[in-house]
């Protein structure tokens, strides 16, 4: 016995050809397969459903006909947070730093009383625009003011005009250890390790050095330790670099080594203009980006015996900084951030 009038069908048959909605379209059709003599247990079958949601769009169908299979209950999960508890919880998370999801629930918890599980906050930051990333580790006593000035009106200016005939040179020391420093992260399969090998010893190789600005060269000397005389030995190397006549600018922190006697008389004798970063401002010097590239390319690497950890290193700087010029550029443009604008 047909469960339809031909007029019913007809009406459904229609709808369907005309569907804008898989899920109307599946709902008609299990009417239709019902009207056909099909079970509920076969309708189930073929569309992967269990019996009892087949049975409820055909009980749906008896008591209020085409209508209700048109109606899709299920309004979505609203929002526990109004727009105005979002934007303080945005702003509150952008001046403190949460290491761990439950710990924002706990806050939210005692902030608004409202309960949060840690899937549902982690969905939530991502939705607020926050990523989970490693903090940036900044001198505490550094002055925004005080870079942002120099930045503007010493720095700027000799960057501005940095050529061949006024190389600006960005220079500090780097002490890689020989001991493996896994990079922030890298992807595993789920449920799996991964381990990285790694060395006992701690020596390390002192590096002191200088990259160009205009050219992305680099100047480095390998020394016992960095000292005053390395310091000398380094602007002695820039300037065999060029010509006599050429002024030459090197950018540099206030280590005491730097502001030594010896230093400062062998860079006037031999037109070398020192230009001293404000203190704590390793932002500012562009080599700071240099050695963590290096450590990235090295460090992360197991070298069995300390040699050729140093090898490593200068065959870096010997090799791959010459064939790494376009990565170079990205990496040493004069897009600084003080203090004031690295969102503490």
């Amino acid at each position: 016995m047909k469960f339809l009038a031909a007029n019913e069908r007809a009406i459904i048959l229609d709808s369907m050809h005309k569907r804008q909605d898989s899920r109307i379209y599946k709902r008609l059709h299990v009417i239709i397969l019902y009207d056909d003599g099909l079970s509920i247990s076969k309708i189930a079958s073929l569309f992967y459903l269990d019996e009892e949601t087949i049975r409820s769009y055909i009980e749906s169908f008896k008591n209020d006909g085409m209508p209700d299979l048109k109606i899709f209950r299920y309004k979505g999960k609203q929002p526990q947070l109004n727009k105005e508890q979002l934007d303080e919880l945005k702003l509150h998370l952008s001046s403190k730093i949460y290491l761990k999801s439950k710990d924002v629930c706990s806050y939210l918890l005692i902030a608004y009383g409202i309960k949060y599980g840690r899937k549902g906050m982690t969905k939530l930051l991502k939705r607020l625009g926050f990523v989970y990333k490693k903090p940036k580790v900044v001198p505490g006593k550094a002055d925004g003011k005080r870079q942002e000035e120099f930045l503007k009106n010493t720095l700027e200016p000799y960057l501005k005009k940095a050529s061949d005939e006024h190389p600006v040179y960005f220079s500090d020391a780097v002490h890689p250890t020989h001991n493996v420093q896994p990079h922030y992260g890298c992807w595993i399969l789920k449920g799996s390790d991964k381990a990285v090998k790694t060395n006992s010893g701690r020596q390390r190789v002192n590096i002191n050095g200088a990259v160009c600005f205009h050219t992305k060269d680099v100047v480095y000397s390998e020394d016992e330790t960095i000292n005053k005389e390395s310091a000398v030995s380094l602007l002695t190397n820039i300037r065999a670099k060029h010509n006599v006549d050429i002024e030459i600018t090197v950018v540099l922190d206030n280590a005491r080594y730097n502001r030594a006697a010896e230093v400062t008389n062998y860079a006037s004798q031999h037109k070398i203009k020192l230009l001293y970063l404000p203190p704590y401002s390793p932002n500012l010097n562009l080599i700071e980006r240099l050695w963590k590239y290096l450590k990235e390319k090295v460090c992360t690497t197991y070298y069995e015996h300390f040699g050729e950890f140093k090898k490593a290193i200068t065959d870096f700087l010997d090799d791959n900084i010459a064939t790494s010029k376009n990565d170079l550029a990205s990496l040493l443009s004069p897009n600084f951030k003080v203090m004031d604008t690295l969102n503490f």
